[in-house]
């Protein structure tokens, strides 16, 4: 929601928003398609790491091991290409 909130211009911040983010565009990361990354005209300093968008219809639940771990899916950048 901050991401939206940033890009709209609805909120107006001189703080860092984001503390890490992911790497994209490499083999065993995520696509760039499947990230947030702030556009050149918004608060790029409050964001300035893309970072993938949670969405729940990209994760299934796995079994391993008799435990339950969500996994992502269609993220990865191996999946476009």
């Amino acid at each position: 929601m901050l991401f939206y909130r940033i890009v709209n211009g609805a909120y107006k911040s001189s703080h860092l928003a984001q503390t890490y983010g992911n790497v994209c565009d490499v083999p065993g990361e995520y696509d760039s398609s499947a990230m947030l990354v702030l556009p050149k005209h918004s608060a790029v300093h409050s964001m300035p790491l893309p970072v993938v968008a949670h969405q729940r219809n990209q994760y299934r639940v796995v079994l391993r091991d008799g435990r339950r771990y969500l996994q992502q899916c269609k993220v990865y950048y191996e999946y476009f290409r």
